[in-house]
């Protein structure tokens, strides 16, 4: 082979894989068209323009091993081995990418964001992560994945790989020559996620992103997040305005919850979202116990996750732990056993508690948090019998809560009070369900609000048994979402919407009469509140805030990939970390706001990197 053609294969080589990525993200806009018909089409032209450097980057990477064996077979001789080498690593790099590249259409559809390393968070639940995207189109997916591997594959053995067939030995003089070619591929290899942000909307800079890249960026920055990539403000700044938002010394809050030790039953309800609960001013059908029990008890009309996952939005509940953008505290059990957690605080005041799944517990490291949390009872699948597994995850709501339901009968015969969480998981993808939803229609959005009608319908036959008992007269119920959720309407991963959730106290421990607190707040929030109302210290939540108590500031920060959102009774606000940008903006106040909004995303990760 002479110069000529070897340099025209490495030309070739890279110029295939640009065009590879090229189509992949035609593939991805055509996808999301929902989407990409919101954008102008010289934005569409931009996102091609803008992940170009990406695309670079990528392939470079993929070029430097079949450029450096070209380099060298130049100066050895024929080696026959090198041209099929060639054809099986591009043929297995077909294959990789585009699965990777397939998943993410729909695994963007789920998250708002394009693939990281967020799935081997669950590698040791491998059937489980099955059954997590079970309500995705996998035949679809399927079949994309084969005709593109098919195309691209057979391209590459007619256009490219017979250049490769006809090795022949050249001078020691010419290594530097191809050796030149590969060195150009370094200079192309740094790249930086700001090169895909050049737009003001989210869903163009995401279609700008290079999957691979971002993948194999996000497993560099999870397993050494060793500085905080989150500093905004000089340090004295942003601890100040961050203590603002937490009085050292609050007022004592309204006594609202019947003094003594009452039994606590808190139900997280998996993506229960307030677009979703018609007495939030949602859809009125899909939550009619929940509608008529927030006639009953304190409805908080202005409740917001702090993140966008289980994992997530257990620790800000149960430890009063903001989310982070990019990183799970579940899978960090280091960090998790120095958490406060309610459980604890609950138990050292004497209460017995438990914690109730339908699924298994391993799944994102649960267990070992709730095992630092003191859960005296974990009542998981394992607990249920063949026949009551009816669900992809495990046991459906209806079974594990007639469980609880006869727990509590037998703990109510006992002098110690009780807090019993009960994790629910019918409504989590693929959102199967038992019995016939009130939506007829197969599509995403009528199952996953099929699967919240369900879920309500269990709740609400449970709490109907539970008012026929004499326990409770003294037990405080408190229901909220674990998180929001894209569906219904496909709200943006940073949106208000995407993040509001209910959050209903009622029972007969609860001395208030019916009210809606329209105040704003968050997940973390409900620590504090919840223990100030026992009589319970609750300053080791040193970032949840008394609801109740007067003059504490009214706010909620949300945490989506790389980015942070704040909302007060007044205003809201998001902003993109790697654009360096606002993306929404409401109410008054913004460059006020977004201090707040930057310190607290600043600090929050300090504490973390300090633990």
């Amino acid at each position: 082979m002479s110069i000529k053609k070897r340099g025209l294969f490495m030309a070739a080589y890279f110029i295939f894989w640009l065009s590879y990525f090229f189509f992949i993200r035609a593939v991805f806009l055509l996808y999301h068209q929902e989407l990409s018909t919101q954008l102008h089409w010289q934005t569409i032209i931009f996102t091609f323009l803008n992940g170009l450097r990406l695309d670079l980057s990528v392939t470079a990477g993929i070029c430097l091993i079949p450029f450096l064996l070209i380099s060298i077979s130049a100066a050895s001789g024929a080696k026959s081995w090198i041209s099929s080498f060639l054809n099986y690593y591009t043929c297995f790099l077909i294959f990789l990418v585009t699965l990777l590249c397939t998943s993410d259409l729909e695994l963007f559809r789920i998250w708002g964001f394009r693939l990281d390393a967020s799935p081997l968070l669950y590698l040791n639940t491998p059937q489980e992560m099955m059954v997590s995207v079970g309500s995705s189109p996998l035949w679809l997916l399927i079949l994309l994945n084969v005709l593109i591997n098919l195309f691209f594959s057979q391209a590459y053995r007619q256009l490219l790989h017979p250049l490769t067939t006809h090795f022949t030995r050249q001078s020691f003089r010419l290594l530097p020559v191809y050796l030149s070619f590969t060195a150009l591929l370094f200079i192309l290899l740094p790249a930086r996620r700001i090169n895909a942000y050049f737009s003001d909307q989210h869903f163009a800079n995401q279609a700008a992103i290079n999957v691979p890249w971002n993948f194999v960026y996000s497993i560099a920055q999870t397993t050494n997040p060793e500085i905080n990539p989150y500093r905004y403000l000089p340090s004295a700044t942003a601890s100040k305005l961050v203590k603002e938002l937490y009085p050292a010394n609050p007022a004592p809050p309204q006594q609202l919850v019947r003094g003594g030790k009452p039994n606590i039953v808190l139900i997280i309800w998996e993506s229960l979202t307030a677009k979703a609960v018609g007495s939030l001013g949602g859809i009125k059908e899909v939550t009619p116990h929940f509608n008529a029990l927030s006639a009953e008890g304190l409805l908080f009309s202005n409740f917001y996750a702090s993140g966008d996952r289980s994992d997530k939005g257990l620790v800000a509940i149960l430890s009063g732990r903001p989310a982070l953008p990019t990183l799970s505290l579940l899978s960090k059990p280091e960090q998790t056993s120095s958490l406060p957690h309610l459980s604890q605080s609950l138990k050292n005041a004497g209460y017995h508690t438990a914690f109730y799944y339908g699924g298994d517990l391993d799944f994102a490291s649960l267990r070992s948090y709730l095992n630092h949390g003191g859960f005296e009872q974990q009542v998981s699948a394992k607990d249920f019998k063949q026949d009551e597994l009816n669900s992809p995850w495990g046991a459906h709501d209806e079974v594990v809560l007639q469980r609880l339901f006869n727990d509590i009968e037998e703990d109510a015969k006992e002098s110690a009070p009780f807090f019993k969480v009960f994790f629910t998981l019918s409504s989590h993808e693929p959102f199967d369900f038992p019995g016939k939803g009130i939506y007829k229609n197969s599509g995403t959005t009528a199952r996953f609000l099929n699967s919240l009608h369900y879920t309500d319908g269990a709740i609400g036959q449970f709490v109907e048994q539970a008012k026929t008992k004499g326990w409770y007269e003294n037990t405080l119920f408190i229901i909220l979402a674990d998180h929001g959720h894209t569906y219904p309407g496909r709200s943006p991963v940073y949106s208000k919407e995407k993040f509001h959730i209910p959050m209903l106290w009622f029972g007969g421990a609860l001395q208030s009469p019916p009210a809606v607190i329209g105040s704003t707040a968050s997940q973390t929030d409900l620590a504090a509140t919840l223990l100030r109302q026992l009589n319970i210290p609750a300053k080791e939540y040193r970032w949840s805030r008394d609801i109740f108590s007067p003059g504490n500031p009214a706010f909620a920060p949300c945490f989506f990939k790389e980015g942070v959102g704040l909302l007060t009774d007044s205003s809201y606000l998001s902003f993109d970390h790697v654009g360096r940008q606002m993306i929404e903006q409401e109410g008054d106040g913004h460059k006020a706001q977004l201090d707040y909004a930057k310190a607290y995303l600043q600090q929050s990760f300090g504490d973390y990197l300090n633990n």
